[in-house]
């Protein structure tokens, strides 16, 4: 499930937000935090999109798909490919 795949180099748009002026927002992410993306922009200006409240377009493992934030509040460290990489 893209949910728990790891979104860097992902590309990302934010669909819908409470706050109207982020929405369009897109960009490749270059960090997943727990609660934020930070993303390059086309206009290469880095910006932090927090996950919360938001609805995202994410074009990962070879699809695009809509995402509500909420279902995106994680750590990355938590993705089961890197869980699994420190088990020996």
């Amino acid at each position: 499930a893209v949910q728990n795949a790891d979104l860097h180099g992902s590309k990302v748009a934010v669909l819908s937000a409470r706050n109207p002026g982020i929405v369009g927002v897109s960009g490749i992410v270059v960090k997943d935090t727990a609660r934020t993306f930070v993303i390059i922009s086309e206009d290469n200006r880095t910006r932090i999109v927090p996950k919360e409240g938001l609805s995202f377009a994410v074009e990962a493992l070879g699809c695009r798909v809509a995402m509500d934030g909420q279902s995106l509040l994680r750590s990355p460290a938590m993705t089961p490919k890197t869980a699994c990489s420190h088990r020996r």
